[in-house]
């Protein structure tokens, strides 16, 4: 054996003279030790002769989790493995993948359901090729042999004991095909001695099993790279299951039988610390929480729902975001569970959490816009989903603060109110919507302050609540992810005192056809104005501008008689304020509408006879009580859709170039 095997020097690494052959996926430790018995050898012989002198015992331990750049050229030089060989025979390639690994490069055990030590094994590979166990087979999360359908084996089928991990510093020589554990009772200190490959014959599990396709898509997401963003969504949804003692769903969800599936969970102390020891017990969880995650959400929801409430609801604690039912004490039995699994439960407890809740967790909204939203986040780069705050997003910089009466007046569906305090409490819903993350940090301010506002007499009926949060929900995230064409924070900063001077009113009214009229009528064009392009209400006017009493009748009796030829004048002269004040946005714009064919909520805006409440206007009939009789809708549809659509007085407009004439902003 010394002709070729002599311990490596510090600077003199050399090809050994050994036909080391290694097999696709085998782990190095296997290779390693297969090589020396086939040889003769300890495997401590080998090693000695790859490594050089020096190398840390610890890097030695753990040179099956990872190679550093020098060892890994040493064992290349000395056994003639490629770099590519190599690198798929160490845990390392998982890294990132599937394991996380500390700074020494020992496996991080807890977070993953990840083990250390140990391995499985398939007798039948065992029995194609001896010794050769794979990487992959010290995964917690490989429980199955895809080639021969086999549940691994964790143990020796003579001693009953878990099977170690192959040791490369072993000074006896090893066969890695047999078992290496000690019986404790025994007093000749002689090894088990077992060959792994003979086991009792089991009958493989059937191509459409679940486990199979669980595994299957385990395997994959390793190969693209999303391996720990699956099993952390499959460890949150096992550690469910298992809390829930819901062995009847794991059972209906694989097919195995409930009560022999209780007994593979009985020795587990506390459920979510580490993975089930027993690789059928792992299977069995795993698949379930694969079917609850991958199966068409239909399917599964109402067994998601179950699970979630299958344990006794504990005491309401001091914060109120975490009180009995709540979404945050929900979620916290699926533990650290992400999208998009997290938004499934939440749709399948949308019906029994709070409406508050349903809306700033957007519990309602629909999967695949979800799922689209989810995407545009984590890359950042469409709409206003750029990564900034706590959600990555801030809406509410494109929002006014009275809902745009196109999206205001179908959702009108509770109590008639006022309809600025009805458009305020629905922006508010808007902005918060599918916020978790601040109601996860800040729920009581975001919650509680969303139902001092959104009042539950706003709501209307169940069928109509539901169709209200979903909307309200798909608003929010649309308004992500197509942007906003107007920032109504920075109007406020706009030059309001250089707003329509009197020369201007009288050229902007003769454009109209309007009589120009006294001080008050233009203090009201600029009160509108101000308005139209601030998106706010009369009680946010400046102070210069503020109004009660008769003046506030007066003003909207001044904006029921608009004309449309008035609001086109302004509209022309706003543009022009814009753009010498170098925001050039259009003076209105609110998203496109949408409904569903079957929605219970209220008409849409222009679901409105205009005809009837024009003429009423034109004769001077203002009396919002009378024009709501009339077209038979609410006073707040009326008086939005006149102030959308106001009454055409079939008079031509002139136009006209406010900045070429002078605009007093410029």
């Amino acid at each position: 054996m010394e002709d070729f095997l002599e311990p490596a020097a510090a600077q003199d690494v050399r090809r050994l003279a050994l036909a080391a052959e290694v097999e696709p996926g085998e782990a190095f430790a296997s290779a390693l030790t297969r090589l020396a018995f086939e040889v003769g050898l300890p495997p401590s012989a080998i090693t000695a002769s790859v490594f050089r002198k020096g190398t840390p015992a610890r890097q030695i331990k753990h040179a099956g989790n990872h190679l550093g750049e020098a060892a890994a050229q040493d064992v290349r030089l000395s056994l003639g493995w490629s770099k590519h060989q190599l690198a798929s025979m160490t845990m390392k390639r998982f890294d990132g993948r599937i394991l996380e690994f500390d700074k020494e490069f020992a496996i991080n055990k807890s977070h993953l359901w990840a083990r250390g030590t140990g391995t499985r094994y398939c007798p039948e590979c065992l029995r194609e090729k001896p010794g050769v166990f794979l990487a992959v087979w010290r995964l917690s999360w490989v429980f199955v042999c895809s080639r021969h359908r086999l549940i691994l084996r964790d143990t020796c089928p003579a001693c009953g004991r878990p099977i170690e991990d192959l040791d490369i510093t072993d000074d006896a020589i090893i066969d890695p095909n047999r078992c290496r554990s000690l019986d404790e009772d025994a007093t000749d200190g002689w090894p088990c001695n077992q060959l792994l490959s003979e086991a009792w014959t089991e009958i493989p599990v059937s191509a459409d099993s679940p486990i199979l396709q669980a595994q299957g898509a385990i395997l994959d997401a390793i190969d693209t790279g999303t391996g720990i963003h699956l099993v952390n969504t499959l460890r949150a949804n096992s550690m469910a299951l298992l809390n829930a003692d819901a062995f009847h769903v794991i059972a209906g969800l694989t097919g195995l039988d409930a009560t022999e599936l209780r007994s593979l969970y009985d020795a587990q102390d506390k459920v979510g610390t580490s993975p089930p020891p027993e690789s059928l017990a792992m299977a069995a969880v795993s698949s379930a929480a694969w079917r609850l995650f991958y199966d068409p959400e239909a399917e599964v929801s109402h067994l998601i729902r179950f699970v979630t409430f299958c344990r006794p609801v504990k005491k309401n604690p001091k914060h109120g975001g975490y009180g009995p039912g709540s979404a945050a004490l929900l979620l916290g039995y699926w533990p650290e569970v992400t999208h998009p699994m997290r938004g499934r439960i939440l749709r399948a407890i949308d019906q029994d959490i709070p409406y508050t809740q349903r809306i700033v967790w957007g519990s309602a909204v629909p999967e695949q816009l979800e799922n689209t939203w989810f995407v545009a986040r984590r890359r950042g780069t469409r709409g206003l989903l750029a990564p900034t705050g706590r959600d990555g997003v801030n809406r509410s910089p494109f929002l006014p603060s009275l809902l745009w009466p196109t999206w205001a007046a179908p959702w009108s569906i509770g109590t008639p109110g006022e309809a600025a305090a009805l458009q305020r409490a629905l922006t508010d819903a808007v902005a918060l919507s599918h916020r978790r993350r601040y109601a996860e940090v800040d729920a009581t301010r975001a919650i509680d302050g969303l139902g001092r506002n959104l009042r539950p007499a706003m709501l209307g009926t169940k069928e109509q609540t539901t169709a209200l949060i979903r909307q309200i929900g798909e608003l929010a995230l649309t308004l992500d992810l197509d942007g906003g064409q107007i920032r109504y924070d920075q109007r406020l900063g706009l030059p309001w005192d250089r707003l329509i001077v009197t020369p201007e009113w009288k050229i902007l009214a003769d454009l109209a056809g309007e009589l120009p009229g006294s001080g008050p009528k233009l203090l009201n064009v600029r009160r509108y104005m101000y308005l139209r392009l601030t998106g706010l209400g009369l009680g946010d006017l400046p102070d210069d501008w503020q109004m009660s009493g008769a003046k506030v009748s007066v003003y909207n009796e001044f904006v029921l008689k608009m004309s449309a030829q008035l609001q086109h004048a302004i509209d022309d002269y706003l543009i022009a304020f814009l753009v010498a004040a170098d925001r050039p946005e259009p003076v209105t714009w609110a998203p496109p509408r949408w409904r569903p064919d079957d929605s219970p909520l209220a008409p849409e805006l222009d679901d409105v006879n205009l005809a009837v409440l024009h003429r009423m206007v034109t004769r001077g009939d203002v009396t919002l009580k009378r024009l709501s009789e009339a077209a038979s809708r609410t006073e707040n549809h009326v008086e939005w859709a006149l102030a959308t659509w106001p009454r055409d007085t079939g008079a031509d407009i002139e136009c006209f170039d406010w900045l070429e004439a002078g605009l007093a902003l410029s």
